[in-house]
Protein backbone atom coordinates (compact mmCIF):
# COMPACT_ATOMS: atom_id res chain seq x y z
CA UNK A 1 0.00 0.00 0.00
CA UNK A 2 1.16 3.74 -1.11
CA UNK A 3 0.98 5.86 1.87
CA UNK A 4 0.34 9.48 1.53
CA UNK A 5 0.91 12.14 4.10
CA UNK A 6 0.08 15.71 4.12
CA UNK A 7 3.07 18.17 5.10
CA UNK A 8 1.95 21.46 5.73
CA UNK A 9 4.76 24.23 5.02
CA UNK A 10 5.08 27.62 5.79
CA UNK A 11 4.68 29.88 2.79
CA UNK A 12 6.90 32.40 4.29
CA UNK A 13 9.44 29.78 3.65
CA UNK A 14 12.37 31.70 1.57
CA UNK A 15 14.40 28.83 -0.57
CA UNK A 16 16.75 27.60 1.62
CA UNK A 17 13.90 26.19 4.28
CA UNK A 18 11.72 25.09 1.60
CA UNK A 19 14.50 22.64 0.15
CA UNK A 20 15.36 22.15 3.52
CA UNK A 21 11.41 20.96 3.73
CA UNK A 22 11.45 19.31 0.81
CA UNK A 23 14.71 17.46 1.28
CA UNK A 24 13.56 16.61 4.58
CA UNK A 25 10.37 14.64 3.80
CA UNK A 26 11.22 13.32 0.39
CA UNK A 27 8.03 15.36 -1.12
CA UNK A 28 6.81 13.47 -3.92
CA UNK A 29 4.30 16.17 -5.05
CA UNK A 30 3.75 20.02 -4.02
CA UNK A 31 1.16 22.11 -3.89
CA UNK A 32 1.41 26.55 -4.01
CA UNK A 33 -0.23 29.40 -4.27
CA UNK A 34 1.01 31.32 -7.03
CA UNK A 35 1.53 34.44 -4.98
CA UNK A 36 2.01 34.71 -1.05
CA UNK A 37 2.23 38.28 0.25
CA UNK A 38 5.37 39.86 -1.71
CA UNK A 39 6.84 36.41 -2.01
CA UNK A 40 6.46 34.88 -5.41
CA UNK A 41 5.67 31.12 -4.26
CA UNK A 42 6.48 29.52 -8.06
CA UNK A 43 9.26 31.88 -8.94
CA UNK A 44 10.85 30.67 -5.32
CA UNK A 45 9.84 27.19 -6.72
CA UNK A 46 12.15 27.98 -9.80
CA UNK A 47 15.11 28.73 -8.02
CA UNK A 48 14.92 25.35 -6.71
CA UNK A 49 14.16 23.70 -9.86
CA UNK A 50 15.45 25.61 -12.90
CA UNK A 51 14.94 22.66 -15.27
CA UNK A 52 11.38 24.15 -15.15
CA UNK A 53 12.77 27.15 -17.07
CA UNK A 54 13.07 23.97 -20.69
CA UNK A 55 9.43 23.15 -19.79
CA UNK A 56 6.37 23.65 -21.72
CA UNK A 57 3.07 25.49 -19.88
CA UNK A 58 1.35 22.74 -18.24
CA UNK A 59 1.86 20.20 -15.81
CA UNK A 60 4.65 17.51 -16.41
CA UNK A 61 6.49 14.76 -14.74
CA UNK A 62 9.58 17.04 -12.94
CA UNK A 63 13.00 16.15 -13.10
CA UNK A 64 14.93 17.67 -10.35
CA UNK A 65 18.73 17.87 -9.26
CA UNK A 66 18.37 19.20 -6.13
CA UNK A 67 14.81 17.37 -5.31
CA UNK A 68 15.17 14.31 -7.09
CA UNK A 69 12.00 12.89 -5.23
CA UNK A 70 9.76 16.00 -6.10
CA UNK A 71 7.69 14.73 -9.39
CA UNK A 72 4.49 16.90 -9.50
CA UNK A 73 3.77 20.71 -8.78
CA UNK A 74 0.46 22.15 -8.66
CA UNK A 75 -0.08 25.67 -8.26
CA UNK A 76 -3.34 27.30 -7.07
CA UNK A 77 -3.47 30.09 -10.24
CA UNK A 78 -6.00 30.56 -13.47
CA UNK A 79 -2.54 31.29 -15.38
CA UNK A 80 -0.79 28.65 -16.73
CA UNK A 81 3.03 27.58 -15.39
CA UNK A 82 5.92 25.89 -16.64
CA UNK A 83 5.93 22.47 -15.96
CA UNK A 84 3.23 22.91 -13.21
CA UNK A 85 -0.44 21.69 -13.16
CA UNK A 86 -3.25 23.94 -12.09
CA UNK A 87 -5.40 23.27 -8.91
CA UNK A 88 -8.45 23.27 -10.27
CA UNK A 89 -7.73 21.50 -13.48
CA UNK A 90 -6.75 18.77 -10.56
CA UNK A 91 -10.01 18.98 -9.13
CA UNK A 92 -12.02 18.55 -12.77
CA UNK A 93 -10.07 15.29 -13.46
CA UNK A 94 -11.77 13.58 -10.71
CA UNK A 95 -13.86 10.44 -12.20
CA UNK A 96 -16.13 8.48 -10.58
CA UNK A 97 -13.79 5.40 -11.02
CA UNK A 98 -10.89 7.56 -8.83
CA UNK A 99 -13.57 8.66 -6.24
CA UNK A 100 -14.85 4.89 -6.06
CA UNK A 101 -10.62 3.95 -5.62
CA UNK A 102 -10.44 6.55 -2.74
CA UNK A 103 -13.30 5.58 -0.87
CA UNK A 104 -12.04 1.53 -0.99
CA UNK A 105 -8.08 2.75 0.05
CA UNK A 106 -9.94 4.41 3.17
CA UNK A 107 -11.09 1.44 4.77
CA UNK A 108 -7.30 0.15 4.89
CA UNK A 109 -6.02 3.18 6.55
CA UNK A 110 -5.08 2.53 9.70
CA UNK A 111 -5.69 4.90 13.06
CA UNK A 112 -2.07 4.19 14.45
CA UNK A 113 -1.09 5.62 10.83
CA UNK A 114 1.22 8.72 10.20
CA UNK A 115 -1.27 11.30 8.55
CA UNK A 116 0.83 14.65 8.42
CA UNK A 117 3.77 15.69 8.66
CA UNK A 118 4.44 19.12 10.28
CA UNK A 119 7.30 21.34 11.03
CA UNK A 120 8.42 22.36 14.89
CA UNK A 121 9.28 25.92 15.46
CA UNK A 122 12.98 25.51 14.54
CA UNK A 123 14.08 27.74 17.71
CA UNK A 124 16.43 25.16 19.00
CA UNK A 125 17.84 24.73 15.04
CA UNK A 126 16.35 23.58 11.59
CA UNK A 127 12.92 23.17 11.47
CA UNK A 128 11.78 19.39 12.35
CA UNK A 129 9.54 16.97 10.38
CA UNK A 130 6.98 15.82 13.42
CA UNK A 131 5.40 12.78 11.60
CA UNK A 132 1.67 12.61 13.32
CA UNK A 133 -0.72 9.73 13.82
CA UNK A 134 -4.76 9.86 13.06
CA UNK A 135 -5.19 8.38 16.16
CA UNK A 136 -3.00 11.39 18.01
CA UNK A 137 -4.64 14.34 16.15
CA UNK A 138 -8.51 12.98 16.22
CA UNK A 139 -8.42 12.46 20.34
CA UNK A 140 -6.53 15.47 21.27
CA UNK A 141 -8.91 17.27 19.45
CA UNK A 142 -11.90 15.71 20.89
CA UNK A 143 -10.81 15.87 24.55
CA UNK A 144 -9.11 19.40 24.18
CA UNK A 145 -12.66 20.64 22.83
CA UNK A 146 -14.72 18.60 24.78
CA UNK A 147 -12.86 20.04 27.87
CA UNK A 148 -13.16 23.75 26.62
CA UNK A 149 -16.37 23.71 24.86
CA UNK A 150 -18.75 20.88 26.39
CA UNK A 151 -22.71 21.50 26.06
CA UNK A 152 -22.25 24.49 23.98
CA UNK A 153 -24.24 25.24 20.86
CA UNK A 154 -24.10 27.59 18.35
CA UNK A 155 -20.07 28.01 18.51
CA UNK A 156 -18.25 30.43 15.76
CA UNK A 157 -15.20 29.93 15.40
CA UNK A 158 -13.15 32.82 14.13
CA UNK A 159 -9.38 31.21 12.94
CA UNK A 160 -6.29 33.86 13.13
CA UNK A 161 -3.69 31.24 13.26
CA UNK A 162 -2.29 29.75 9.64
CA UNK A 163 -3.19 25.91 9.01
CA UNK A 164 0.34 25.41 8.25
CA UNK A 165 1.15 25.48 12.25
CA UNK A 166 -0.20 22.75 14.37
CA UNK A 167 -2.28 25.53 16.20
CA UNK A 168 -3.85 26.59 13.32
CA UNK A 169 -4.23 22.67 11.16
CA UNK A 170 -5.78 21.86 15.48
CA UNK A 171 -8.00 24.44 16.20
CA UNK A 172 -8.69 25.50 13.15
CA UNK A 173 -9.89 22.58 11.42
CA UNK A 174 -9.72 19.56 13.46
CA UNK A 175 -11.76 20.42 16.49
CA UNK A 176 -13.91 22.38 14.45
CA UNK A 177 -14.64 19.42 12.53
CA UNK A 178 -15.30 16.93 14.92
CA UNK A 179 -18.00 19.20 16.56
CA UNK A 180 -19.26 20.25 13.72
CA UNK A 181 -18.72 23.63 14.88
CA UNK A 182 -18.87 27.21 12.16
CA UNK A 183 -14.97 27.87 11.53
CA UNK A 184 -14.37 31.89 10.07
CA UNK A 185 -11.39 33.15 8.65
CA UNK A 186 -11.20 36.38 8.61
CA UNK A 187 -8.46 37.05 6.04
CA UNK A 188 -5.39 34.50 4.75
CA UNK A 189 -3.20 36.02 6.98
CA UNK A 190 -3.48 37.59 10.45
CA UNK A 191 -5.18 41.29 10.10
CA UNK A 192 -6.46 42.57 13.56
CA UNK A 193 -8.97 45.17 11.28
CA UNK A 194 -10.30 42.28 9.17
CA UNK A 195 -10.88 39.60 12.34
CA UNK A 196 -12.59 42.75 14.56
CA UNK A 197 -15.17 43.51 11.22
CA UNK A 198 -15.66 39.45 10.99
CA UNK A 199 -16.17 39.21 14.46
CA UNK A 200 -18.72 41.45 14.89
CA UNK A 201 -20.13 40.80 11.23
CA UNK A 202 -20.78 37.01 11.92
CA UNK A 203 -21.41 37.31 15.41
CA UNK A 204 -18.18 35.02 16.89
CA UNK A 205 -18.46 33.75 19.73
CA UNK A 206 -14.63 32.09 19.92
CA UNK A 207 -11.30 33.26 19.50
CA UNK A 208 -7.99 31.90 19.16
CA UNK A 209 -5.09 33.35 18.85
CA UNK A 210 -0.86 34.29 20.20
CA UNK A 211 -0.45 36.93 22.92
CA UNK A 212 1.22 38.95 20.34
CA UNK A 213 -2.57 38.91 18.13
CA UNK A 214 -4.68 40.21 20.97
CA UNK A 215 -1.96 43.11 21.66
CA UNK A 216 -2.95 43.76 18.19
CA UNK A 217 -6.25 43.87 18.32
CA UNK A 218 -6.95 45.39 21.38
CA UNK A 219 -4.62 48.27 19.94
CA UNK A 220 -7.12 48.32 16.62
CA UNK A 221 -10.33 48.16 18.56
CA UNK A 222 -8.99 50.98 20.47
CA UNK A 223 -7.88 53.40 17.90
CA UNK A 224 -10.85 52.38 14.97
CA UNK A 225 -13.34 51.87 17.66
CA UNK A 226 -14.41 48.81 16.93
CA UNK A 227 -16.42 47.42 19.54
CA UNK A 228 -17.20 43.43 19.72
CA UNK A 229 -19.99 42.00 21.87
CA UNK A 230 -20.52 38.51 21.17
CA UNK A 231 -16.66 36.47 21.98
CA UNK A 232 -17.92 34.34 24.81
CA UNK A 233 -14.49 32.23 24.89
CA UNK A 234 -10.97 33.50 23.91
CA UNK A 235 -8.38 30.86 23.91
CA UNK A 236 -4.47 32.01 24.43
CA UNK A 237 -1.27 29.94 23.66
CA UNK A 238 2.29 29.77 22.51
CA UNK A 239 3.54 32.19 25.33
CA UNK A 240 2.56 33.24 28.54
CA UNK A 241 -0.13 35.64 28.88
CA UNK A 242 0.74 38.45 31.32
CA UNK A 243 -2.00 39.67 34.13
CA UNK A 244 -2.23 42.93 32.17
CA UNK A 245 -2.89 41.37 28.83
CA UNK A 246 -5.80 39.12 29.71
CA UNK A 247 -7.44 42.21 31.75
CA UNK A 248 -7.26 43.64 28.53
CA UNK A 249 -8.31 41.67 26.38
CA UNK A 250 -11.74 40.93 28.52
CA UNK A 251 -12.38 44.97 29.30
CA UNK A 252 -11.66 45.51 25.79
CA UNK A 253 -12.76 42.69 23.73
CA UNK A 254 -16.13 41.72 25.80
CA UNK A 255 -14.46 38.47 26.23
CA UNK A 256 -16.55 36.00 28.71
CA UNK A 257 -14.17 33.33 29.54
CA UNK A 258 -10.01 33.56 28.94
CA UNK A 259 -8.30 30.14 28.56
CA UNK A 260 -4.96 29.80 28.35
CA UNK A 261 -3.26 26.51 26.82
CA UNK A 262 0.38 25.14 26.41
CA UNK A 263 0.94 22.53 23.87
CA UNK A 264 3.79 21.36 21.26
CA UNK A 265 3.70 20.62 17.61
CA UNK A 266 5.34 16.72 18.77
CA UNK A 267 2.60 16.39 21.01
CA UNK A 268 -0.04 16.84 18.51
CA UNK A 269 -1.75 20.05 19.90
CA UNK A 270 -2.58 21.26 23.47
CA UNK A 271 -2.67 18.99 26.28
CA UNK A 272 -2.90 21.87 29.71
CA UNK A 273 -5.63 24.01 29.65
CA UNK A 274 -7.61 26.20 31.96
CA UNK A 275 -10.97 26.15 32.18
CA UNK A 276 -13.01 28.64 33.67
CA UNK A 277 -11.06 29.84 36.60
CA UNK A 278 -9.63 32.79 38.05
CA UNK A 279 -7.75 35.57 36.71
CA UNK A 280 -4.79 34.78 38.61
CA UNK A 281 -4.87 31.21 37.62
CA UNK A 282 -5.53 31.82 33.63
CA UNK A 283 -1.99 34.26 33.88
CA UNK A 284 -0.01 32.29 36.06
CA UNK A 285 -0.82 28.51 35.05
CA UNK A 286 -1.37 26.95 31.84
CA UNK A 287 -4.39 24.99 33.67
CA UNK A 288 -4.99 21.27 34.04
CA UNK A 289 -3.44 18.27 32.46
CA UNK A 290 -6.55 16.63 29.44
CA UNK A 291 -7.65 12.89 29.91
CA UNK A 292 -5.47 10.15 29.10
CA UNK A 293 -2.47 11.67 29.37
CA UNK A 294 0.58 11.66 31.82
CA UNK A 295 3.13 13.91 31.94
CA UNK A 296 6.02 14.13 35.46
CA UNK A 297 8.63 16.87 36.23
CA UNK A 298 12.36 15.75 36.33
CA UNK A 299 15.93 16.65 37.30
CA UNK A 300 18.42 16.41 35.06
CA UNK A 301 19.52 12.82 35.60
CA UNK A 302 15.47 12.22 34.79
CA UNK A 303 14.56 11.58 38.59
CA UNK A 304 10.97 13.14 39.76
CA UNK A 305 11.23 15.83 41.37
CA UNK A 306 8.64 17.14 44.69
CA UNK A 307 5.78 18.98 43.23
CA UNK A 308 6.35 22.71 43.35
CA UNK A 309 9.85 21.98 42.64
CA UNK A 310 11.01 23.39 39.06
CA UNK A 311 12.68 20.79 36.62
CA UNK A 312 12.16 19.17 32.85
CA UNK A 313 8.38 18.47 32.06
CA UNK A 314 8.10 15.22 30.36
CA UNK A 315 4.66 13.74 28.96
CA UNK A 316 3.40 10.51 28.05
CA UNK A 317 0.36 9.44 25.86
CA UNK A 318 -1.35 8.15 22.98
CA UNK A 319 -0.78 11.93 21.74
CA UNK A 320 2.94 12.21 21.59
CA UNK A 321 3.93 12.09 17.72
CA UNK A 322 5.21 8.70 15.63
CA UNK A 323 8.89 10.39 15.22
CA UNK A 324 10.61 12.96 13.09
CA UNK A 325 10.35 11.67 9.68
CA UNK A 326 13.26 10.33 8.82
CA UNK A 327 15.51 11.26 11.69
CA UNK A 328 15.60 8.04 14.06
CA UNK A 329 18.51 10.53 15.93
CA UNK A 330 15.99 13.40 16.84
CA UNK A 331 13.37 10.89 17.51
CA UNK A 332 15.28 9.11 20.08
CA UNK A 333 16.61 12.37 21.78
CA UNK A 334 13.00 13.15 22.19
CA UNK A 335 11.24 10.10 22.68
CA UNK A 336 12.99 7.98 25.10
CA UNK A 337 12.16 3.75 24.90
CA UNK A 338 9.87 4.19 27.58
CA UNK A 339 7.83 6.18 25.81
CA UNK A 340 8.61 9.36 27.84
CA UNK A 341 8.74 12.81 25.32
CA UNK A 342 11.13 15.00 26.73
CA UNK A 343 9.61 19.06 26.07
CA UNK A 344 12.83 21.12 26.83
CA UNK A 345 10.33 22.97 28.66
CA UNK A 346 11.01 24.27 32.59
CA UNK A 347 7.40 23.05 34.66
CA UNK A 348 6.67 23.26 38.16
CA UNK A 349 3.83 20.64 38.70
CA UNK A 350 1.61 22.53 41.98
CA UNK A 351 -0.26 20.14 44.38
CA UNK A 352 -4.02 21.46 42.67
CA UNK A 353 -3.24 19.76 39.74
CA UNK A 354 -1.96 23.18 37.64
CA UNK A 355 0.99 23.82 36.00
CA UNK A 356 3.38 26.29 34.95
CA UNK A 357 5.85 27.24 32.76
CA UNK A 358 9.23 28.41 33.91
CA UNK A 359 10.98 28.93 30.85
CA UNK A 360 12.76 26.86 28.36
CA UNK A 361 15.55 24.67 29.35
CA UNK A 362 17.75 26.01 26.94
CA UNK A 363 16.46 29.41 27.09
CA UNK A 364 17.84 29.78 31.07
CA UNK A 365 20.16 32.31 31.62
CA UNK A 366 23.41 31.26 33.58
CA UNK A 367 24.84 34.79 34.96
CA UNK A 368 27.94 33.71 37.49
CA UNK A 369 26.44 30.74 37.80
CA UNK A 370 23.28 32.06 38.55
CA UNK A 371 20.37 30.64 36.37
CA UNK A 372 17.76 33.59 35.38
CA UNK A 373 13.59 32.07 33.84
CA UNK A 374 13.52 35.06 31.17
CA UNK A 375 9.60 34.33 31.57
CA UNK A 376 9.58 36.48 35.45
CA UNK A 377 11.61 39.46 33.81
CA UNK A 378 9.46 39.43 30.95
CA UNK A 379 6.17 39.52 33.03
CA UNK A 380 7.90 42.68 35.09
CA UNK A 381 8.25 44.93 32.22
CA UNK A 382 5.16 44.07 30.91
CA UNK A 383 3.19 45.71 33.97
CA UNK A 384 4.61 48.83 32.67
CA UNK A 385 1.50 50.80 30.78
CA UNK A 386 3.62 51.67 28.05
CA UNK A 387 5.12 48.21 26.93
CA UNK A 388 3.09 46.00 24.82
CA UNK A 389 5.33 42.85 24.56
CA UNK A 390 9.08 41.99 26.38
CA UNK A 391 11.14 38.91 25.10
CA UNK A 392 14.60 38.27 27.14
CA UNK A 393 17.22 36.39 26.29
CA UNK A 394 21.07 35.78 26.76
CA UNK A 395 24.03 37.17 24.78
CA UNK A 396 27.51 35.68 25.88
CA UNK A 397 29.80 37.72 27.87
CA UNK A 398 33.72 36.25 28.71
CA UNK A 399 33.12 37.79 32.22
CA UNK A 400 30.03 36.77 33.62
CA UNK A 401 28.75 33.51 30.68
CA UNK A 402 25.48 35.52 29.97
CA UNK A 403 24.90 38.79 30.15
CA UNK A 404 20.83 39.73 30.35
CA UNK A 405 19.33 41.38 27.47
CA UNK A 406 15.45 42.09 26.12
CA UNK A 407 13.75 43.27 23.52
CA UNK A 408 10.43 45.94 24.32
CA UNK A 409 8.04 46.39 22.04
CA UNK A 410 6.10 49.75 22.51
CA UNK A 411 2.37 50.86 22.21
CA UNK A 412 1.66 52.66 19.22
CA UNK A 413 2.22 56.27 19.81
CA UNK A 414 4.43 56.40 22.98
CA UNK A 415 7.88 56.61 23.92
CA UNK A 416 9.73 55.76 27.21
CA UNK A 417 12.53 58.40 28.31
CA UNK A 418 15.21 57.55 30.07
CA UNK A 419 13.58 58.42 33.98
CA UNK A 420 10.80 56.15 32.92
CA UNK A 421 12.81 53.16 33.40
CA UNK A 422 14.53 54.31 35.98
CA UNK A 423 11.59 55.18 38.12
CA UNK A 424 9.82 51.68 37.21
CA UNK A 425 13.46 49.72 38.04
CA UNK A 426 13.37 51.42 41.64
CA UNK A 427 13.08 49.76 44.81
CA UNK A 428 12.71 46.33 42.47
CA UNK A 429 15.12 44.74 45.15
CA UNK A 430 14.95 41.11 43.21
CA UNK A 431 15.24 42.53 40.11
CA UNK A 432 18.77 44.50 40.88
CA UNK A 433 19.60 40.80 42.47
CA UNK A 434 19.82 39.78 38.76
CA UNK A 435 20.64 42.44 36.28
CA UNK A 436 24.35 44.16 36.61
CA UNK A 437 26.01 46.93 34.96
CA UNK A 438 28.11 45.19 31.92
CA UNK A 439 27.41 45.11 28.06
CA UNK A 440 27.56 42.55 25.42
CA UNK A 441 30.06 42.90 22.61
CA UNK A 442 28.09 43.73 19.43
CA UNK A 443 29.03 41.16 17.76
CA UNK A 444 27.55 38.85 19.80
CA UNK A 445 24.27 40.61 20.12
CA UNK A 446 23.75 40.68 16.49
CA UNK A 447 24.50 36.77 16.16
CA UNK A 448 21.83 36.01 19.07
CA UNK A 449 19.46 38.85 17.33
CA UNK A 450 19.47 36.66 14.28
CA UNK A 451 19.50 33.04 16.20
CA UNK A 452 15.97 35.05 17.76
CA UNK A 453 14.95 36.70 14.47
CA UNK A 454 11.17 35.01 15.38
CA UNK A 455 11.50 37.45 18.31
CA UNK A 456 11.39 40.67 16.03
CA UNK A 457 9.10 42.82 14.84
CA UNK A 458 8.33 45.94 13.39
CA UNK A 459 8.56 48.77 16.37
CA UNK A 460 10.56 46.39 18.52
CA UNK A 461 12.42 48.24 20.84
CA UNK A 462 16.04 47.16 21.89
CA UNK A 463 16.63 47.61 25.54
CA UNK A 464 19.57 45.88 27.55
CA UNK A 465 18.44 45.02 31.14
CA UNK A 466 21.08 46.87 32.98
CA UNK A 467 21.64 48.72 36.47
CA UNK A 468 17.97 50.67 37.59
CA UNK A 469 20.73 53.41 37.34
CA UNK A 470 23.12 55.59 35.41
CA UNK A 471 21.17 54.69 32.45
CA UNK A 472 21.38 57.10 29.20
CA UNK A 473 19.12 57.86 25.39
CA UNK A 474 20.30 57.69 22.31
CA UNK A 475 17.61 59.22 19.96
CA UNK A 476 17.07 56.36 17.36
CA UNK A 477 19.28 55.76 14.37
CA UNK A 478 19.61 53.22 11.56
CA UNK A 479 19.91 49.55 11.28
CA UNK A 480 22.34 48.14 11.60
CA UNK A 481 23.32 48.43 14.62
CA UNK A 482 26.41 50.44 15.85
CA UNK A 483 28.53 52.35 18.56
CA UNK A 484 27.29 55.72 18.43
CA UNK A 485 29.96 58.86 19.60
CA UNK A 486 28.44 58.93 22.66
CA UNK A 487 29.08 55.11 23.05
CA UNK A 488 25.49 53.88 23.04
CA UNK A 489 24.12 51.63 20.65
CA UNK A 490 21.32 52.21 18.55
CA UNK A 491 18.38 49.71 17.12
CA UNK A 492 15.28 49.24 15.06
CA UNK A 493 12.64 51.86 14.17
CA UNK A 494 11.28 53.98 17.00
CA UNK A 495 13.50 51.89 19.46
CA UNK A 496 16.45 52.79 21.78
CA UNK A 497 19.14 51.02 23.87
CA UNK A 498 20.05 51.58 26.99
CA UNK A 499 23.13 50.75 28.14
CA UNK A 500 26.36 52.34 30.36
CA UNK A 501 28.36 54.14 28.64
CA UNK A 502 31.40 53.23 29.78
CA UNK A 503 31.18 49.58 29.11
CA UNK A 504 29.91 49.67 25.72
CA UNK A 505 32.78 51.82 25.11
CA UNK A 506 35.19 49.34 26.53
CA UNK A 507 32.97 46.66 23.97
CA UNK A 508 33.74 48.84 21.13
CA UNK A 509 37.40 48.87 21.65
Amino acid sequence: MIYVFQVQIDPAYQPPELLHALVKVEAKALICAEKYKSNNCYDMVQTLIPELNKSAEGGIEITSSKLPALKTLIVMSNAQHRGAYRLKDIILSASEEYIQEVNQLQTLIQPDDGCTVQFSSGTTGSPKAALLSHHALVNNGYFIKTLINKDRKGVKVCVLTQFCHSSGSFHGIICNLLFGYTVVLPAPTFDAKKTLEAITQERCTDLFGTPSMYVDLINTSQDLNLKVTTLQVAGCGGAPCSQQLALQIKQTLNVRHLRQGYGMTEVSGVFFSTLNDTLEQVTTTVGCLVDHCEVKVVDREGRMVPMGTPGELWVRGYNVMLGYFNDEEKTREFIRPDGWAKTGDQFVLQEDGYARIVGRMKDVIIRIGLKIFPSEIEEFFETHPDIMEAQVFGVPDPKVGEEICVYLRLREGVTITEQDVVDFCKDKDWLKNKVYNSNPRTEDLKENTRSRSALMEAKIALVQLLSCFNLKVVPKTPIPIKISKSGLVMTVDGGFWLGLQQRVKNAAK
